[in-house]
């Protein structure tokens, strides 16, 4: 999928959880 559409959400997620949202992204993008 588009990298440079889903780079702005990523950023949105990670300053709401740090690393929750950011487990949950490399879980997403690994699975």
């Amino acid at each position: 999928f588009q990298l440079e559409k889903i780079f702005p959400l990523f950023s949105l997620l990670v300053e709401y959880n740090d690393f929750l949202s950011l487990k949950l992204v490399t879980y997403l993008l690994i699975g």
